[in-house]
């Protein structure tokens, strides 16, 4: 909208839980302006049967996303004022293609994973190959699509972005504190943001572990967790207690509102983002909570994984550790903090690269490929 085109958001009837009922989305996203948005019908049992059991959860999944994938195609079969059919989801987009193929030419379909089966994978590229253009992540998920069948001219790499009014606040170190009552004289490791993708851990496990490994040579040293679900802690705690860490020396704040976010980077000493070394982390994720906390211009320790090198250069603009190697991590943090100039230097170069990654930057990319090429 801020490219100056009209936008109208479609998505399925859910039953929203206690916590997002009567949210607004300008006000749960931070969102400047207000986005005109449909509901449309689709048919929800999460609630009732998504937890009870692997099963259960998937016929609810199926349920909900063929119901809406219906509606969906039945709006748009109305929708006569639509230019461009922007997609977030791979499965939406083969279903539309098998069904109504004269909408290709109006597709853009932005991808946040490839599936893990390869018969999948396989069909979705015969679906995708002939829609107007396919956003990738990163530039090993453009490699993966092009390997399966997907004109190179037809794919778009956008890596996330950060919104800059937001994140870049002027608040000092101890400002943030105290606005969140944190203690002043205490070292900081934070990591901000899910726990978990698709149940996929995201490093936490390997925080604990070096909490662990640092509990002697930094003692002064706590780690904050801000974010969810909340219904890991328990299991979080379990792996504490294995290692010998202080429950003390690990704070679980649960999910922030967005307008907080930015507080808790700025009160951090070092924001942490260690992912495992798993085939969807590796190639296919492009953080969000990269792109804030390059905005934050606090040193960032992440796992060295090809999709995250994309963006950030170790020793450069980020302390790149061993994926999965939680000592690597407790020795990098230890590293951080025995060089504080080093660690401000490396600060500063990652907000100066992170000014390029913006929604607004990213988006009139993506317009500016698809008008590059013909319908």
């Amino acid at each position: 909208m801020e490219n100056g085109h009209n936008l109208k958001l479609w998505h399925p009837y859910r039953n929203n839980t206690r916590d997002l009922a009567g949210q607004q989305l300008r006000q749960y996203y931070g969102l400047r302006v207000d986005i005109t948005q449909s509901e449309l019908p689709s048919i929800d049992w999460h609630n009732s049967f998504g937890r009870c059991g692997r099963w259960a959860s998937f016929m609810a999944h199926y349920v909900q996303s063929q119901t809406f994938y219906y509606s969906a195609t039945r709006r748009l079969s109305r929708e006569t004022r639509a230019d461009t059919i922007y997609l977030r989801d791979g499965d939406l987009a083969v279903w539309l293609v098998e069904r109504r193929p004269e909408f290709q030419s109006r597709m853009i379909v932005e991808l946040h994973h490839l599936p893990r089966r390869q018969w999948r994978r396989a069909g979705w590229a015969a679906s995708l190959k002939n829609v107007r253009l396919v956003v990738a992540l990163t530039r090993a998920m453009k490699n993966d699509l092009m390997n399966l069948g997907v004109p190179e001219g037809r794919i778009h790499v956008a890596p996330d972005a950060v919104d800059w009014e937001t994140f870049d606040i002027s608040h000092s170190q101890k400002e943030a504190r105290d606005e969140l009552a944190l203690p002043q004289e205490k070292k900081i490791a934070a990591y901000v943001g899910k726990f978990h993708t698709n149940g996929e851990e995201k490093g936490i496990p390997e925080i604990i572990q070096a909490a662990g490994i640092l509990q002697k040579t930094q003692p002064e040293l706590d780690f904050y967790f801000i974010g969810g679900p909340t219904s890991r802690v328990a299991r979080y705690h379990e792996i504490a207690v294995k290692h010998g860490v202080e429950k003390s020396r690990l704070i679980f704040r649960g999910k922030q509102p967005i307008q907080q976010v930015p507080l808790w980077l700025k009160a951090a000493d070092v924001l942490l983002m260690p992912h495992p070394k798993t085939d969807f982390y590796s190639k296919h994720v492009s953080p969000l909570k990269m792109f804030e906390y390059m905005a934050a211009q606090k040193p960032i320790i992440a796992s060295k994984l090809p999709a995250i090198e994309d963006i950030l250069e170790g020793g450069k603009t980020a302390y790149l550790a061993k994926a999965g190697d939680a000592s690597d991590l407790a020795r990098i943090l230890s590293e951080v903090f025995a060089d504080s100039q080093r660690a401000a230097e490396v600060s500063r170069a990652a907000k100066a690269k992170g000014r390029g990654f913006t929604w607004a930057n990213r988006a009139q990319g993506i317009l500016d490929a698809y008008e590059k090429i013909e319908p």
